[in-house]
Order: C-alpha cells, then sequence, then structure tokens
C-alpha cells in the first residue's frame, strides 16, 4: 500500500472512508411490528450456485394479534424476489422456510437479500458461486466445568460448495499468548481430532475433555479469565479459527468480550445518532445497523481479511506510532513493532482502514472495499451489506488510534494486561446526567489532569 503526499491528504481519506457510506438514500425503518420479531436468519445451502433454488431460513417469534400477516424477501435495488404466508397457527416461537431462485449470473459474488415483515428488516448475504469454493466455520463455542474436569464444545460446518477432505480440528487453551506477552502461560491442547470427509453442508459436532490442574492456565494456576481457541486446519490450505474469552463466575464459564468490544460497539452505535433522527442519513444507517456494529465487534476476532495474520497477531495492525514515526510524514508502516515478534514496523490502523475504504489484494486476490462494494463496482450487484460491515470495521480502528496505548504501541489488554484508561473511561451512561459517560472527561476534570501528566504533550 503506498503512502500518502501528505497529513492532509491522509486525513481527508480516513475522513472520507468514515463518511462516504454513510451517505445514501433510503425511506425503511428498523424495529419490531404488530407482534412479530424475526431472532434468527440462514440460507439454505451456505453456498449456492448461480440459478439454484436456495431457501432462507427465518426463525420468528409471534405474539397476538400479529398485525403483519407475509414475510417478503427484498434485494439491494428493493425489488421484492418473493413473499410466503405467515400461518395464524404459527406457534409463538417458530421456524419459516421462505424459498427462492438464486439470480443466474455466473462467477463468486454476494446477493443481499432483505427480509421484510411490515416495518422490520433483517438482512443476510447470501453468497453466490459458480466456482468451487473450500470454506469452514466454527460454530456454537462453549465450555464448562463438571468437577474436576473442564469441557468444550462446539460444531464444524462445511459452509462452502464443495466436499472438504482431510481436515484436522484442535481446542486448544491460551492459543498463542505466551509469544507476545511473554508469561509462563501455558498453550495447552483440550483434544484433536481428524476428519476424513465433510461434504457440503454437513455439520459435525465435536466435544473434548481434559483433567483440570497445575499445567492448566485455570482457577487454581493463578488466574480466572482463558482464552479457547478452535483451529481447522486442511481447508483449502487455510486455517480457520474462532477464539472467544472466557471468565469464571460463581464457580461457571462466561464467555466475555477479547478486548474492550463493549466499548467499540457502544461507541459506534451512538456514533449514529448524531445524525438527525428520521433524516435520510439516519434511516440508512438504522437499517443498516446491525451490519455496522457487526463490523466494529469482528475486527478483534479472527480472520484478518486484510493481511491474514493469524491469532493472536490480528491486533497488531490497530496501532499508529506517532513517536517513532509522524503522522504527517507519509511513511508507510508506522503500526506496531513488537522486539522478536515483528521484524519491523509494519502496517498500522490507518493502513488498514484505508485498504477497507478502497480495497486490497491478498495472496494475488483483489478484494474490492467499501466504496466498490456499495456501489456495485466490478460485481453484479452492489453488497451494501459488506459494505457497512467493513465501515464498522474502519470505526473501530478510528476508535483504537484514539486511546493513548494504540498511538504508543502499548501492547494491552488481551488477555493478559490492562488498559486503565480503557477502565477510566468505560462505556455506559451516566446515570446522573443521563449521557454517554466518556462525555463527563473534559479537560478541566481531575481524572484528565491525571492522564495529561501521565501521557505527556
Amino acid at each position: 500500500m503506498k503512502g500518502l503526499k501528505s497529513g492532509k491528504e491522509r486525513t481527508r481519506r480516513i475522513l472520507s472512508a468514515a463518511l462516504f457510506c454513510l451517505i445514501a438514500v433510503a425511506s425503511i425503518t428498523d424495529g419490531a411490528h404488530g407482534g412479530v420479531n424475526i431472532t434468527g436468519l440462514s440460507i439454505v445451502p451456505s453456498m449456492p450456485g448461480p440459478g439454484e433454488r436456495a431457501t432462507v431460513v427465518v426463525d420468528i417469534e409471534t405474539s397476538r394479534p400479529m398485525g403483519v400477516d407475509t414475510l417478503r424477501l427484498f434485494d439491494v435495488y428493493n425489488r421484492e424476489i418473493t413473499s410466503l404466508k405467515i400461518p395464524d397457527s404459527l406457534p409463538p416461537a417458530a421456524r419459516m422456510e421462505v424459498p427462492f431462485t438464486v439470480p443466474s449470473i455466473e462467477g463468486r459474488y454476494n446477493y443481499n437479500v432483505r427480509v421484510n415483515a411490515g416495518t422490520l428488516n433483517r438482512f443476510i448475504n447470501v453468497p453466490v458461486s459458480s466456482v468451487p469454493v473450500a470454506s469452514a466455520s466454527i460454530e456454537d463455542l462453549r465450555a464448562w466445568f463438571e468437577g474436576k474436569r473442564f469441557f468444550v464444545a462446539f460444531r464444524v460446518r462445511n459452509n462452502g460448495n464443495i466436499p472438504l477432505k482431510d481436515l484436522r480440528v484442535s481446542a486448544v487453551m491460551n492459543p498463542g499468548v505466551r509469544r507476545l506477552w511473554k508469561k509462563d502461560i501455558p498453550e495447552v491442547l483440550a483434544g484433536q481430532r481428524d476428519v476424513a470427509l465433510l461434504e457440503r453442508d454437513e455439520s459435525l459436532e465435536m466435544s473434548f475433555s481434559l483433567e483440570t490442574g497445575e499445567g492448566l492456565w485455570l482457577p487454581g494456576a493463578g488466574t480466572d479469565t482463558f482464552c479457547l481457541g478452535v483451529k481447522v486446519s486442511g481447508v483449502d490450505g487455510k486455517t480457520h479459527w474462532k477464539v472467544e474469552r472466557f471468565e469464571v463466575r460463581d464457580g461457571s464459564l462466561e464467555t466475555v468480550p477479547l478486548h474492550s468490544l463493549d466499548a467499540h460497539t457502544f461507541y459506534t452505535d451512538h456514533a449514529i445518532e448524531i445524525f438527525p433522527a428520521g433524516s435520510d442519513i439516519y434511516n440508512e444507517l438504522d437499517l443498516y445497523r446491525t451490519q455496522l456494529i457487526d463490523g466494529t465487534f469482528n475486527e478483534d476476532y479472527p480472520p484478518d481479511l486484510v493481511y491474514d495474520e493469524g491469532w493472536p497477531l490480528l491486533f497488531i495492525h490497530h496501532f499508529l506510532d506517532y513517536d517513532d514515526h509522524p503522522f504527517n510524514t507519509g511513511l508507510y508502516g508506522t503500526g506496531l513493532h513488537i522486539p522478536f515478534v515483528t521484524d519491523t514496523y509494519i502496517e498500522s490502523a490507518y493502513e488498514k482502514a484505508l485498504a477497507y475504504y478502497e480495497g486490497w489484494t491478498l495472496n494475488g486476490t483483489y478484494y474490492p472495499g467499501a466504496v466498490e462494494l456499495y456501489l456495485g463496482t466490478g460485481i453484479p450487484f452492489p453488497d451494501k451489506i459488506t459494505a457497512y460491515e467493513y465501515v464498522g470495521r474502519i470505526a473501530h480502528l478510528i476508535e483504537d488510534i484514539l486511546t493513548p496505548a494504540h498511538v504508543h504501541s502499548d501492547m494491552h489488554g488481551i488477555p493478559l494486561d490492562d488498559d486503565e484508561f480503557e477502565e477510566v473511561f468505560e462505556p455506559g451512561i451516566d446515570p446522573d446526567t443521563g449521557r454517554p459517560r466518556y462525555e463527563k472527561y473534559d479537560e478541566t476534570s481531575a481524572r484528565w489532569a491525571y492522564w495529561r501528566d501521565y501521557i505527556g504533550d
């Protein structure tokens, strides 16, 4: 990625990244209507081919009177694809299957589908491909204790369009953390299994268990928090990861964010409220609110879409070192440098945000950015779902480089360190003012005075 000529130009483009995809006209608002709520969406098959018959599976909750009697599917141009009547006899929690025909255009692309019930709208991206695609997903990862044993369970699904062969599935506690944090924390294999064949859309339930003891980073070994990763190797030469962080509370395990994700999603969600309610901009942002928040959340989880960093190194592109490489020099690679881990300074949060905006090339394949996806440049249909997820990821990176740790190359937070600044500026609503808590820390506050002296000029 090439550097820009000046600090002003860099600033202009990164601000454009946050604003371009936000400004569009839409007249549809989101909200439950008439006792109908959509709680989940999935597509069968996971990756249909052009012209293939597919089904949107809708998890739906109803209460009487429903007020809405039809589920409708729309494309990105707001054209109705199909509709299906909601039976009067539908139980309060049910599943409906809405069949439709995928566009017959050849190639590999995303087809945006909006599921509508009155004024309620939910989106699902239908990945269409006429070429072979090997892909796997790890779903429903959970962990628990029974006596002196630790258990982990999950589901591996083939969500591509060809069979998967010779997979190796591993569950690993604290994967890779010793390398970054140089702490005496062992990486423990909780279980491993080889899978000879996983057919298209087939899923496989797996579970492993092991004795808890001093060899594990668990209660009794000095902490009550750990990371758990599931790794699927052998999918078209790639490794698929799912990583969750767990904390022991009152003798049971609870999933907790990997790193300040409550803050990121809070800030992105509230940023939408800057725009006047009912305006065209607000209506579209509100319509794609879930995609924006999903992008903000997903940026701290594997996979690393732009640089293909493995766990846990995907975080190293979330930094911008102002001290060693001033922002206005236009130097390339002003991101984090970790001795003995990275050879030199690497691509920063700025370069990664720009990639999400403009597009990037990885392993010889070009991936369009938010602007091209939103406009449909070079693809059969605009992909606003992914475009807004990328805008959410850009928002995450902007939020990162507005904190001291991220502009001072301070590796922090995940999972063994803390970040006092983020703890001070804890997200939420101040009960005294009714406004976001972060607004009360201004230049006259005693708490900010402490941080001004700590950080320096």
